[in-house]
């Protein structure tokens, strides 16, 4: 079980993004939004804390 960055809570089926887990729900949530969505920028801001770095 990983913890989602994106709900904080944990789950066993998801994606990992740059290292970090995102869950299958809300990534189903993330990419069925519409951007005119209120929700759309809470999903932009939970991605924003990937750390990018660890890429490099």
């Amino acid at each position: 079980m990983k913890k989602c960055i994106v709900c904080d809570e944990e789950h066993d089926q998801g994606i990992i993004v740059v290292n970090q887990f995102i869950c299958h729900t809300c990534e189903q949530k993330m990419v069925q939004t519409e951007v005119e969505n209120s929700s759309y920028s809470f999903f932009i801001n939970k991605l924003k804390t990937i750390n990018l770095s660890a890429v490099k």
